[in-house]
């Protein structure tokens, strides 16, 4: 089975994959936060499913290496250009309201803390699930086994 030093890499390179395409038309500023925000999920991603069942034991997969879990990252991942507008739109009504406290610095700082919050939310977003589903992947691949569909024995 793939250790962390492969899920890692490769959940953040699969989080690239899938972002990437969505960063077109932001400004340079708000595409490196997102990338960030998809490097975290990527990472993250990459190892939850072992978080959620730890690989103490041969066949520990459980619900969290399941079929059912791994066409919900699948399907999650497809969607991320979706989820990615919809997080994004919030950050944009941030940044235009931004200007309304132009005349109290600490709330235009705390707009714009907010909104690259918000930008890293929807990098983390897509991050996660395109992570998550690359762990899935790779433990397939490099296993003799099928993944369970709800959990081992079903």
């Amino acid at each position: 089975m793939p250790r962390r030093y492969v899920h890692q890499p490769v959940g953040i390179g699969a989080a690239a994959v899938v972002g990437a395409p969505g960063l077109a038309g932001l400004t340079p500023v708000q595409a490196v936060v997102e990338m960030v925000g998809l490097g975290w999920g990527g990472l993250l991603g990459s190892r939850l499913p072992d978080q959620l069942d730890p690989p103490n034991r041969p066949g520990h997969w459980g619900f969290a290496h399941s079929v059912s879990v791994a066409t919900l990252a699948v399907h999650l991942t497809v969607r991320a250009g979706q989820m990615q507008a919809a997080i994004r739109s919030l950050a944009d009504e941030l940044c235009a309201a931004r200007p309304e406290f132009e005349e109290a610095p600490v709330g235009c700082c705390l707009m714009g803390v907010a909104e690259i919050l918000v930008r890293l939310g929807a990098g983390f977003a897509v991050g996660l699930s395109a992570g998550y589903a690359s762990h899935l992947v790779l433990d397939q691949l490099q296993s003799k086994s099928s993944l369970p569909l709800i959990c081992r024995g079903i």
